[in-house]
């Protein structure tokens, strides 16, 4: 990762050609040539700013809404708050099992997870708030927000298997087609489970549980032409 020391700032002659450039101009102006240099400088030195920012890691606290502190993530400041949430699940993954994040707050806000820390409005050091909730699985990645999020056993039961729900009205459950092959689906609850109109994800897998990786939006028209979700476990 390159250092914020490593930065070459402009020679002094440089900088000092640009303070004139900057006053009130009288008399001569300067030649189309000089000032076609000084910009390409400026522009250079800028690029190089931002190359430095985008590797710079920053250095977040974490606290719960009461104050008390839970630890401190490290992530670049080029990342996600998706990525900022990830960090924090590791963070308490060995004595907050069957809980995931519900929410980062900061300033009295909160974040968004396909934003980024520049757009959210994080530095180093900036104090992040927490809230945990219930979780049996975790879902982020997906292009449509609503599917994201926590997902929690509910009390139905599809073909063997118990029928997972977030709080947007996603419900992930499996279903096994006429001729037998076997789904997991992201869908919008209250469709009938053999209409396509209100599904977003699905992946092909008898497994007993949904899979992290393989979601696709095949027939899906709901998640059509949106990346798709990974899922993560919070039980053990």
């Amino acid at each position: 990762m390159t250092s914020p020391m490593e930065l070459a700032l402009p020679g002094d002659g440089v900088l000092a050609e640009l303070e004139v450039l900057a006053q009130p101009m009288s008399g001569e102006l300067p030649h189309r040539a000089d000032v076609n240099k000084l910009r390409r400088a400026v522009l250079d030195l800028a690029a190089r700013i931002s190359r430095v920012q985008e590797e710079e890691i920053l250095k977040l606290p974490i606290q719960l809404l009461s104050g008390a502190e839970l630890g401190r993530v490290e992530v670049p400041r080029k990342a996600q708050v998706a990525d900022v949430i990830n960090e924090v699940h590791h963070l308490v993954e060995d004595w907050m099992e069957g809980k995931a994040v519900s929410k980062l707050v900061f300033d009295g806000n909160i974040l968004e997870e396909s934003s980024s820390l520049t757009d959210a409005g994080l530095d180093d050091g900036a104090v992040l708030n927490v809230t945990f909730e219930p979780c049996a699985y975790r879902v982020q990645g997906a292009g449509r927000e609503e599917v994201n999020g926590c997902y929690t056993k509910t009390s139905r039961v599809e073909n063997g298997v118990p029928v997972f729900a977030n709080r947007n009205g996603i419900i992930l459950f499996r279903y096994i087609m006429r001729r037998g092959t076997p789904y997991w689906y992201f869908t919008q609850d209250g469709h009938p489970a053999d209409d396509s109109k209100g599904d977003y994800y699905r992946v092909q897998t008898a497994a007993d549980s949904p899979p992290s990786d393989g979601w696709n939006t095949k027939s899906c028209p709901r998640g059509d032409g949106t990346s798709c979700p990974q899922v993560f476990a919070t039980e053990t």
